[in-house]
């Protein structure tokens, strides 16, 4: 479900946005308490939902600000409604900025080292992603999509911070990587789930079956044990996980560990999976 929801709604070219995508807009443009609902709808749309933890605070709006008091109108009601949205995310925005930037700190006293980890995690993880499309198949398992956006993100970083850039632009970047590995995360942690209820569900046979047969099995074979290069590789993700988390921070030191929780669990040569999606696939024909 997960993985789902953080693709686009409509495949390029076919989105119909003359039905009902611009009905929440006009609807927007009329009453201005349908805006954060109409960029909350158009998250889901275009696979790039809000922050899971904003959305988690304004989920937990309490009850009774959402209903209507005796001499109410609902529309003073969504205004009530609106004016909490609006306090929740200039929050969490103003918390989020500030715990960036007190990292583009700690970076910055060590600039020149950091933009060498950042610069060598990005030649890593594209080296990997590069193998794997040459030698597994063109299109990553959607578990691990996010991965192809960390290059580009780590290699700005590398330059901003040669560069002497100023703070709020490095810190949108500390953002972006810390919201990359929190959908990673999220992603595995949805395809574990499935694991765990339903192993014959495809996202789930595509991450172990396609992934890490072929990439950590036949690398573990070829090399005596040891699968290097390749993008299930745990030199690979230590490596991720370790200069990952010199880059984003302490702050993110859960999000972190909970991702080498699940390389253990799903991708590393350890991890145990339900036997009929280890076995090996048959590519006989392919």
């Amino acid at each position: 479900m997960l993985i789902l929801i953080t693709r686009p709604l409509w495949p390029e070219g076919l989105g119909f946005d003359g039905i009902y995508p611009n009905q929440i807009h006009r609807a927007a443009e009329a009453n201005p308490v349908w805006s954060f609902w109409a960029r909350w709808y158009d998250g889901f749309l275009q696979g790039a939902p809000l922050d899971w933890e904003l959305q988690t605070q304004i989920a937990l709006i309490p009850d009774e600000a959402w209903q209507k008091a005796e001499g109410e109108t609902w529309q003073q009601v969504a205004e009530r409604i609106t004016r909490i949205i609006a306090d929740i995310e200039r929050e969490f925005y103003r918390m989020r900025l500030e715990t960036a930037l007190r990292q583009v700190e700690r970076l910055k006293r060590q600039s020149r080292l950091k933009s060498i980890v950042a610069k060598g995690l990005a030649r890593q993880i594209q080296t990997a992603l590069d193998e794997y499309r040459r030698t597994v198949c063109n299109a990553l398992p959607g578990a691990l999509e996010p991965l192809d956006r960390l290059p580009g993100l780590l290699d700005q970083t590398a330059g901003t911070l040669l560069n002497e850039r100023p703070g709020d632009e490095i810190a949108e970047l500390v953002v972006a990587m810390a919201d990359t590995i929190g959908e990673l995360n999220r992603r595995l942690t949805a395809v574990h789930q499935e694991l765990a209820t339903r192993p014959e569900k495809a996202s789930a046979a595509t991450l172990v079956r396609e992934g890490a047969y072929r990439s950590v099995g036949a690398g573990i074979a070829a090399f005596g044990g040891v699968a290097l290069g390749t993008l299930f590789a745990p030199d690979t993700w230590g490596y991720i996980l370790s200069a990952m988390g010199e880059l984003v921070g302490p702050s993110q030191a859960e999000q972190i560990g909970a991702l080498g929780d699940c390389y253990d669990s799903l991708i590393g040569p350890d991890a145990i999976y339900p036997p009929e999606l280890w076995a090996p696939p048959d590519y006989s024909e392919t």
